[in-house]
């Protein structure tokens, strides 16, 4: 029998054994459909039955549940349900797993009432629903808002006799977090450390991260300093969030400490660590030390997120200028230390701020810091130019731009100025300006 070319060095081997004349068996194909599928290709998985078929062997209820699966993973669920009907037309009873597998696929595109419906549909059929499948109906109801129905839920599978596990635990601790219900967070965890489950340290990051959001940084302190005692360390994300909670609440060089700890204990800080540790700086005022942050994170081959390179436009455009001050005196008030390390900072990084834009609320992308500090030269040069001489008139710049309208000779300066440097210092200008050209953008 002709054999089917292949991507997956599994799939290959089902080839190779065919080739050899050795017969796999269904636990064989079914590990390799298995595979496949987790992998993504779906359409492989199918081939691989097809060959199963061909050559009489016929696929179980493991070969289907891992066809459903695969396209669950890639919400498909019309396929997925095909396959389920497909599996019971041929005689084949579906078990815990086949449901399960259905009710995460309708968790995940949030149809939770056909999860619901399957749910109940599966116990009228006497199956006996497992951890697994009550901690992927609960995710799916709190992720939909309805955590008051998880927590049901969760008592109803106590009520039946199954242990939750860490991932139960952790879904209704994060949600119960994220819904400021800390008090309630809190027993539970209390909970958890009175039973026979040791908590792992995710759990406990959970809590500190619901202490911090909820403005409880005393408690978050107490319980990150009584990590070691509970016999446990924290981890990357643990020191992020705590960093992150101290920053919040401007507490900026207890922050750097944490920060220089993490580094020296061996825990290397992320893109997400970064990025929040130089807003922390940056939103505080502490704009040479987030410059240095920021390097020190271009350095470690991290990116600036979307939220990092707002605040960073936003920190130029603050409101600075007195439109009834003369420029010269506004200019002279201002940090011009500070302003230059931004300045010069963003003329050299602005490839990488360019990368990260993106679409913000589902708008149009923002401009790019070339186009805007485009804007603010010209800005610059029309503003001097007008100071000197009001009654200058355009010669130069091209008919229909920008500055048409506005009688103003910018090519002489232009040629003196470098271009790759930006010499603003006008917080004012830049900030009407960057809200007058991001407005263009977004309507």
């Amino acid at each position: 029998m002709a054999t089917i070319a292949f991507s997956s060095p599994g799939s290959a081997l089902l080839n190779e054994m065919v080739n050899s004349k050795i017969m796999p068996n269904v636990v064989i194909f079914s590990t390799v459909v298995d595979a496949l599928c987790k992998e993504g290709k779906v359409m492989e998985a199918h081939d691989v039955v097809d060959m199963m078929i061909k050559r009489g062997v016929e696929p179980n209820v493991v070969t289907y549940n891992a066809l459903m699966d695969g396209h669950c993973l890639r919400s498909e669920m019309d396929e997925a349900v095909k396959v389920f009907d497909t599996m019971v037309c041929k005689g084949f009873a579906p078990d815990v797993v086949s449901y399960s597998t259905l009710i995460n696929g309708y968790c995940k595109i949030q149809r939770i009432e056909k999860a619901m419906y399957l749910f109940e549909e599966m116990c009228r059929k006497e199956l006996i629903p497992n951890t697994v499948t009550y901690s992927t109906l609960m995710h799916g109801l709190c992720h939909v808002g309805r955590l008051q129905d998880a927590i049901a839920l969760f008592h109803e599978m106590v009520t039946r006799g199954q242990i939750p596990d860490f991932v139960s635990y952790c879904i209704l601790l994060d949600y119960l977090c994220k819904n400021r219900r800390l008090d309630e967070a809190i027993a539970l965890l209390k909970a958890i450390e009175g039973s026979n489950m040791d908590p792992d340290i995710q759990i406990y990051t959970i809590v500190i991260d619901g202490m911090c959001r909820a403005g409880e940084l005393e408690a978050a302190r107490d319980l990150f300093s009584n990590l070691s005692s509970k016999g446990l360390h924290p981890n990357v994300w643990t020191y992020t969030i705590m960093i992150n909670g101290l920053c919040q609440q401007g507490l900026l060089a207890e922050a750097s400490k944490l920060f220089g700890e993490m580094k020296r204990k061996g825990y290397s800080p992320n893109g997400c660590t970064y990025n929040l540790i130089t807003r922390g700086f940056l939103r505080n005022n502490e704009t040479l030390r987030g410059i240095q942050l920021l390097q020190e994170m271009l350095a470690r081959g991290f990116s600036a997120d979307v939220s990092t390179s707002t605040v960073l436009v936003e920190m130029l455009s603050d409101d600075g200028l007195d439109q009834s001050e003369n420029p010269n005196d506004c200019a002279r008030r201002m940090k011009r230390e500070e302003n230059d390390q931004v300045y010069m900072f963003l003329a050299g990084v602005s490839h990488n701020l360019d990368e990260v834009k993106g679409r913000i609320l589902g708008r149009k992308p923002l401009p790019s810091i070339r186009e805007i500090f485009s804007k603010v030269r010209q800005e610059e040069c029309r503003k001097r130019i007008m100071f000197s001489n009001p009654e200058l008139t355009l010669k130069t710049e091209p008919k229909g731009s920008a500055l048409a309208s506005r009688g103003l000779d910018l090519e002489g300066d232009r040629r003196k100025k470098n271009p790759g440097v930006i010499t603003a210092r006008n917080y004012g200008t830049l900030g009407r300006l960057v809200g007058r050209f991001m407005g263009s953008h977004n309507t």
